[in-house]
């Protein structure tokens, strides 16, 4: 009997697509929390045929996809990306030689980022992950012990397939490509080569699937170009029979490729240069981030006051959870069960949930008046740089706090615990509801 896959043995990279559903640079691997939810799946529709015999008759291949969540430990260092990906910008400022300070602001029309991913259950299974946008970002604060930062979203498209192999003798520099999405049709026939035979003119290249060398006999096919970016788009692969590589029956799931780029990014391609997308494969080797330290409720400082005041009060709570909500929807329509696009069409909601002690009526008084408090929410750290006047840490900026919850009814003969829900929005001058500043010693570059 083979060995399990077990989820002390998964691995989740992650790194940031050059466009949506098209990885981009190099993948950053993250020592995640589990439970980690990262799977395709298809529905099934039932169909609307009646079968005289009284029996169900067969449903119809629905739409495809899959959410996402995983969570990892809080670092200040290691959550930048998901930070600009959920706010869309953020300034980089140098404090000190090797100290680095990023202020995120929410911006409707910001940077759109996306992630492509890694997911592997050796010895079992491994996935490519194309087309990833999370929708929120939660932290649970509990009594010293380790916070975990959830991130939750969707999943546009992936495949079981190696990521492309270069051959040896390849002269070309191309490197924004090719890659590979859907299902291979029969897997036992062997690894998919591609190899390229013109390039000036338009790029062209020939496709074989087998487990021996490749000749390369079949015709060469014209890589599709977008009509308005004229850049490689994803097109369906054919063997060197003409035959379809991928599903085209009622289960439609074509092996699809593309080449990213122009014309002037395929001139990088040399004729002969040959690509393989192997069936069986290894993990890869991925780069861990180092040297961030993981924050815990004892780096945790939370300050309140009305909005306007000047004196920042502080208040001991015994737990808490911090939330980043903006929405992500699959947008879905023609030519693909996949979606074609994860689209925000939410609004940018921070909220903060607090659990203390009843020993003041500091929130009854707010809440009965509908006051709204400004809020910081600080995780402090260790000194960095020589001067040892930055802290590493994070620090969070709400610049109106709604009390939408404030819940202390006696549950017992022990203290009573208040529980209350804020929600952030905009004050009066129009100010964004939350801004976040990271201090590290990470020199990371925001996207353009």
């Amino acid at each position: 009997m083979a060995n399990p896959a077990t989820g002390a043995g998964a691995l989740l990279a992650l790194g940031l697509e050059q466009q949506f559903g098209i990885p981009g640079g190099g993948l950053t691997g993250y020592r995640v929390r589990l439970p980690i939810k990262a799977a395709l799946t298809g529905a099934e529709a039932a169909s609307g045929a009646v079968n005289q015999s009284g029996f169900i008759e067969r449903g119809i291949p629905g739409a495809k996809g899959g959410a996402m969540e995983w969570s990892l430990p809080m670092r200040a260092g290691e959550l930048l990306e998901f930070f600009e990906h959920l706010f869309g910008s953020v300034a980089k400022t140098t404090l000190e030689t090797g100290v680095y300070k990023y202020t995120f602001t929410p911006t409707i029309n910001g940077v759109d980022t996306s992630f492509y991913s890694l997911f592997s259950t050796a010895p079992v299974e491994k996935w490519w992950l194309y087309g990833i946008k999370f929708g929120s970002l939660d932290g649970e604060i509990g009594d010293n012990t380790e916070i975990p930062v959830k991130l939750q979203g969707f999943l546009g498209h992936g495949t079981r397939l190696g990521a492309a192999v270069p051959d040896d003798d390849n002269t070309g520099t191309y490197a924004l490509g090719p890659y590979i999405r859907g299902v291979l049709k029969d897997r036992a026939a062997g690894p998919v080569h591609v190899r390229v035979t013109r390039v000036v003119g338009g790029l062209q290249f020939k496709v074989e699937q087998t487990s021996d060398s490749p000749t390369f006999a079949g015709a060469a096919v014209d890589v599709l170009l977008d009509g308005e970016t004229l850049e490689g788009t994803w097109q369906n692969l054919q063997g060197h029979d003409g035959l379809d590589l991928g599903l085209w029956a009622e289960n439609k799931d074509p092996l699809e490729i593309v080449w990213p780029g122009a014309a002037a990014d395929h001139a990088d391609l040399e004729i002969g240069d040959v690509f393989v997308f192997p069936v069986a494969w290894s993990n890869p080797a991925v780069p861990y981030l180092s040297g961030h330290q993981r924050l815990t409720s004892a780096h945790w400082l939370l300050q309140l006051r009305a909005v306007g005041a000047a004196t920042w009060i502080t208040k001991p709570v015994t737990s808490g959870k911090f939330s980043i909500d903006r929405a992500v929807s699959p947008d879905r329509g023609n030519n693909s069960r996949y979606p074609f696009g994860l689209i925000r069409d939410g609004m940018f909601t921070p909220s903060l949930e607090l659990s203390r002690s009843f020993v003041d009526a500091f929130f009854t008084d707010k809440g009965e008046r509908q006051e709204r408090l400004e809020g910081r929410l600080q995780f402090l750290g260790r000194q960095l740089g020589a001067s040892g006047a930055n802290r590493e840490g994070i620090t969070f900026t709400y610049s109106s706090l709604r009390i939408d919850g404030d819940e202390r009814a006696p549950a017992n003969e022990k203290a009573i615990d208040e529980k209350l829900k804020l929600t952030g929005e905009t004050n009066d001058e129009g100010d964004p509801p939350l801004v976040v500043e990271i201090v590290t010693t990470r020199n990371w570059t925001p996207s353009v």
